[in-house]
C-alpha cells in the first residue's frame, strides 16, 4: 500500500465521521455531557485516522536482531535487524537476552511458551523483548538487568517472581490470570517482588480473574527499592480457601523504600478483614517514600479499609503521599486503619491532595483541595469539600457534568499534569478532585482500556 492510498484512507475515515461527530456532539449538549461524551468520540476517530495514515506497507514485514519461537533454533544476532528466520531463532527469552547486546529489538513469535527464567545482566539501555499477539508462557521469574519484555499473558498456576538483585526490569502490558491452588511457597502471592530488588516497573496490564485456596495476596513487594506500578488493572482477586482473617491484594512490607502505584484501577476484588492494601514490617523497616496518584479504588469489598498499616515496630509513618485518587463507598468511609498499631508513632509528611473520597479519620500531616463526599463531618483541611454526593457517572467512577468535584483540586505545582486516562490536566481553571479530569482533552497516547466493574 502505498502512502498516497494510506492517506485516501484516513481522509475518507475523517470524512464519513464528521455527520456523526457533530450530530453526537449536539445530542451530548442536550444530554449533559458534551465535552466528555465528544472528547471520547473524537479520540477514538482520531486515532483511527492516525492508524490509517501511519499504517505501514502491508509487504513491509517486522524486524529485530533475535527472534524467539516455541522450537528455537541456533539463537543467532543479526547485527541489523532482519525478518524472521526458523533456523536461528531463540528457544527462550533467556537464550536471546543472553545473545543480545544493550539496544537490540528481540521479537517474540506467537504461540504457547514454557515457564521463562531470565537471569542475563545487561547494561543500559537494556534489549526489549516484544512479544506478538497471542503469545503465553508459564511463570516469568525475572532475574539479571536491564531488559523489557512487553505483551506476555501468563495463565493459571503462574506468575511473576522476582527476587535477589534484579535491577532496571520492566513488564510493559504484561498480564496474570487465573486459579492458583498454591504460589511460589510462602511468599504466597501471583506477582511477588522481593529480595533487593530496584527500579522493576510493571507498566500496563493487569492482575485480574485470580483466585487462590492457599494465598493471602494477589501482589507482595518485600524489600525493594524504587518500584512502579502504572495503568495496571486489579479485577477480580480473591482468595478461595478460607484465609478469611487476612487477604489483601497487594501487601509492601519490610525495606521498602519508594513505591508508586499510579493510573491503576482495583475493581471487584475480594480483600478480607484486612485492606485492599496492606503494609507491614515482618522485618526491617517500615516502607517509606510512597506515591499513590490517579488511581480508581473500588468499594474493598469484606475489607475493613482501603489502607493498613500493621506495623510490628513502633515509629511514624514517613513521606507518604495520596494524591488525586478516587475512592468509592467503602467501610464506614475508613481509608486508612485508625487502630493504635497503626502508624503508632504518627505521621511525619503524609500528604493528601486533590483526591475523591468518602470522609475518613483524617490520618495524615496535610490536606489541600480535597472533596469527601457522603459526610456532614469536618473537612480535614482548609481548602477541602464536604459534600452530599460525589457526583459520578455511569460507570461509577469518572464525573458526570454537575459533579462538585469539578475545577475542586489544586492549582499550581498541587495539579498534576495528566488523569488516570492519560488526559490533560487542568480542563478548566484548577484540576478536578479525583482520578478522572472531566472534559479533558486528549494526550498524544489513546486512552488505556480499563476494568471496572
Amino acid at each position: 500500500m502505498t502512502t498516497t492510498e494510506r492517506a485516501a484512507i484516513g481522509l475518507n475515515i475523517l470524512k464519513e465521521t464528521t455527520a456523526m461527530t457533530t450530530s453526537t456532539h449536539v445530542q451530548a449538549m442536550h444530554s449533559g455531557q458534551a465535552l466528555h461524551g465528544f472528547g471520547t468520540l473524537f479520540r477514538r476517530i482520531f486515532f483511527t485516522a492516525l492508524a490509517a495514515l501511519c499504517l505501514p506497507s502491508v509487504a513491509s514485514a517486522q524486524t529485530a536482531n533475535l527472534w524467539i519461537d516455541t522450537n528455537g533454533g541456533s539463537c543467532t544476532r543479526q547485527s541489523s535487524a532482519a525478518t524472521y528466520n526458523d533456523a536461528a531463532a531463540c528457544a527462550s527469552i533467556q537464550a536471546a537476552v543472553s545473545a543480545c547486546v544493550p539496544g537490540d529489538t528481540i521479537r517474540m513469535k506467537s504461540g504457547n511458551y514454557g515457564g521463562q527464567t531470565i537471569t542475563a545482566v545487561k547494561t543500559a539501555p537494556g534489549c526489549t523483548v516484544i512479544a506478538e499477539p497471542a503469545t503465553t508462557t508459564g511463570l516469568l521469574t525475572t532475574h539479571g538487568a536491564w531488559y523489557e519484555i512487553q505483551n506476555i499473558t501468563a495463565n493459571v498456576n503462574t506468575g511473576w517472581f522476582i527476587t535477589g538483585t534484579a535491577s532496571n526490569i520492566t513488564c510493559r502490558n504484561c498480564s496474570f490470570s487465573g486459579v492458583n491452588t498454591s504460589v511460589f511457597g510462602y511468599q504466597d502471592a501471583a506477582v511477588y517482588w522481593g529480595g533487593k530488588t530496584s527500579n522493576i516497573s510493571w507498566i500496563g496490564g493487569s492482575l485480574t480473574n485470580f483466585s487462590c485456596s492457599s494465598c493471602a495476596k494477589g501482589m507482595a513487594v518485600y524489600g525493594s527499592t524504587n518500584m512502579l506500578v502504572d495503568g495496571v488493572t486489579f479485577d477480580g482477586v480473591r482468595n478461595t480457601g478460607g484465609l478469611g482473617n487476612h487477604f489483601e491484594v497487594i501487601r509492601v512490607d519490610g525495606n521498602v523504600n519508594g513505591l508508586t502505584i499510579r493510573n491503576s484501577t482495583f475493581g471487584n476484588n475480594n480483600e478480607t478483614s484486612t485492606s485492599t492494601i496492606f503494609f507491614s514490617t515482618w522485618t526491617g523497616t517500615k516502607p517509606q517514600n510512597i506515591l499513590f496518584e490517579n488511581n480508581f479504588f473500588g468499594s474493598p469489598g469484606s475489607a475493613y479499609y482501603v489502607f493498613q498499616m500493621n506495623f510490628q515496630n513502633l515509629g511514624s509513618c514517613a513521606n507518604w503521599t495520596f494524591r488525586y485518587n478516587t475512592f468509592v463507598p467503602g467501610k464506614a468511609g475508613v481509608l486508612i486503619d485508625p487502630a493504635s498499631g497503626s502508624c503508632s508513632g504518627g505521621f511525619s509528611n503524609v500528604i493528601w491532595v486533590g483526591n475523591l473520597a468518602p470522609r475518613g479519620n483524617c490520618q495524615g500531616t496535610a490536606f489541600r483541595s480535597n472533596v469527601w463526599y457522603g459526610s456532614s463531618g469536618a473537612a480535614c483541611g482548609g481548602t477541602d469539600k464536604v459534600v452530599a454526593s460525589a457526583g459520578f457517572g455511569s460507570d461509577g467512577f469518572r464525573l458526570a457534568a454537575g459533579s462538585l468535584a469539578i475545577d475542586a483540586g489544586g492549582t499550581g505545582t498541587d495539579c498534576i499534569a495528566s488523569d488516570h486516562d492519560g488526559n490533560a490536566r487542568p480542563s478548566g481553571g484548577r484540576c478536578d478532585a479525583g482520578a478522572s479530569e472531566y472534559g479533558a482533552a486528549a494526550q498524544l497516547a489513546p486512552p488505556q482500556n480499563l476494568v471496572v466493574q
